[in-house]
């Protein structure tokens, strides 16, 4: 790998060097003075839903909420000024900023509040999409009768006020409004076409986008936004097709902020002092296939094989591969609980001819399954793995013909890929339960379990001075800033 991205960095420089003139063609994407290029793994197709963290990181920049929750879990207003609940907390009431405006400088009020709120709901495909909000007086009824939201349910307008009233209690209630999902935005068919509509949209955030091309988005500053000190003038999201080309884009200055690098290229960046490192809530699991057809079918074979993953993931050489993880495990089998060594792998393995594990492809996954692979080959058992784009991937689990694929589950969002969420909806005997709550429960059985969680990984210039990021582990791209007088 270290060779591809050599080559990959000594044909990027040549390039730059054959003439002017194609040095000021890459210039084209180079960083000048209030300007950052930020590499990311893809665009969206979708600006109405929160399926990735790039996603994320792109709404939290064009829309805002009521509040937010910060990186230490405190919830911060945001487009509200202040919030108060009623005593018998069923009540909320907050108190609209009166400095805020949509990106074509008409004045944000409570109503555009309430209004968001119907077309959400009307957006939703069941109630489960609502969950966060089932509290809310009124908003099953409407959701199953789709009869004048205002009469029914319990968001109003009362001039800078929006009160939101609650059929009972729910101490999580203020938390779930900062969840991505709920910032606010209008027009929700022109969100899901976006690309063919951005000049038509309106933010309520501090950038807006004002280009779209097949790789680039170009966001520019809101100059109706209220923190005008806020952010660079001018951000452009720059795909790139992988780990090994970022980092060449990023080694020739096309790029000058990227997630997760190549792992073993992370040491060269540390010793920079080019890289930020924090923890994440993102959980890396297997997720067995126990149809009748699957040895893993089997219960304990199940277990059999955690087990000996777990033993495989505690030995040094695997925190020396990939650095800022920590092994978790639950099994109650085991008194060996958190201190899990390596041991030779069960009988009940040994009699499996070969095991093939399916995983998206990106870095961390790759480097996890060859140290598994390697280490298993050690021990005389043969482990297979095939890589996939996500797409791809779903398409491959619907067929069935997998032992197991590596997910992975962020335990603040709940987010998970398509296929896992389906899974866990049509998980049996779960009723209402959270996705958190039917993942662990499926650890039970050893049906879907836990790993490792590993660090955040953001690699930037060091003339980038500032970088946070929300409670979900999503950089806040408006807070992104440059030295002085910095021209790149």
């Amino acid at each position: 790998m270290k060779k591809i991205i050599c080559i990959l960095v000594f044909i990027m420089i040549s390039s730059q060097l054959i003439s002017c003139e194609k040095v000021q063609e890459t210039k084209e994407y180079g960083s000048p003075s209030n300007k950052i290029n930020y590499g990311v793994s893809k665009i969206p197709n979708d600006l109405s839903s929160y399926d990735d963290t790039v996603t994320r990181t792109l709404m939290g920049a064009l829309f805002e909420g009521l509040v937010y929750k910060s990186s230490d879990g405190k919830i911060v207003p945001q487009l509200s000024d202040s919030y108060s609940v009623d005593k018998n907390q069923l009540e909320y009431t907050f108190k609209i900023r009166r400095d805020i405006y949509w990106s074509n400088g008409e004045k944000i009020t409570s109503t555009d509040f309430v209004n968001f709120f119907k077309e959400y709901v009307d957006n939703c495909k069941s109630l489960d999409d609502l969950k966060e909000l089932s509290a809310v007086y009124g908003i099953k009824e409407y959701f199953t009768n789709k009869k004048d939201f205002n009469k029914t349910v319990a968001i109003m307008a009362d001039g800078e006020y929006l009160k939101i009233r609650l059929n009972f209690k729910d101490d999580n209630f203020i938390s779930a409004l900062a969840l991505p999902k709920y910032k606010l935005r209008k027009d929700f068919t022109k969100l899901k076409n976006y690309r063919n509509s951005f000049k038509d949209l309106i933010y309520s955030g501090s950038y807006k986008i004002s280009d779209v091309k097949e790789n680039i988005i170009t966001l520019e500053k809101n100059k109706y936004y209220y923190n005008k000190d806020n952010g660079v003038n001018t951000i452009n999201l720059v795909i790139q097709n992988n780990s090994e080309y970022a980092l060449a884009s990023f080694e020739t200055n096309k790029i000058d902020i990227m997630e997760e690098p190549p792992i073993n290229y992370l040491q060269k960046l540390r010793e920079r002092q080019e890289v930020i490192e924090y923890p994440y809530n993102d959980v890396k699991f297997i997720a067995y296939n126990c149809q009748e057809k699957s040895p893993f079918s089997d219960a304990k074979l199940r277990e059999d094989f955690y087990e000996y993953i777990q033993g495989l993931i505690s030995d040094d050489k695997f925190s020396e591969r990939i650095s800022g993880t920590q092994v978790l495990s639950f099994s109650d089998n085991s008194e060996k609980e958190g201190k899990s060594l390596r041991s030779e792998p069960k009988s009940s393995l040994m009699e499996l001819k070969s095991v093939t594990i399916y995983a998206e492809d990106n870095d961390t996954n790759k480097e996890f399954l060859k140290y598994v692979t390697e280490e298993a080959k050690k021990d005389n058992l043969i482990i297979y793995y095939k890589l996939f784009s996500m797409d791809d991937l779903i398409e491959e689990l619907k067929k069935g013909n997998y032992s197991m694929y590596i997910d992975d589950f962020d335990e603040d969002s709940g987010m998970t890929n398509k296929f896992t969420e389906e899974s866990l909806k049509s998980s049996k005997g779960n009723g209402n339960l959270s996705k958190s709550q039917v993942l662990e429960n499926s650890k039970k059985d050893f049906v879907r379990v836990p790993m490792f969680r590993k660090n955040k990984v953001i690699v930037k210039k060091s003339y980038i001075q500032e970088i946070e990021e929300d409670f979900y582990g999503d950089v806040i791209l408006n807070s992104l800033k440059l030295m002085n007088n910095t021209s790149v």
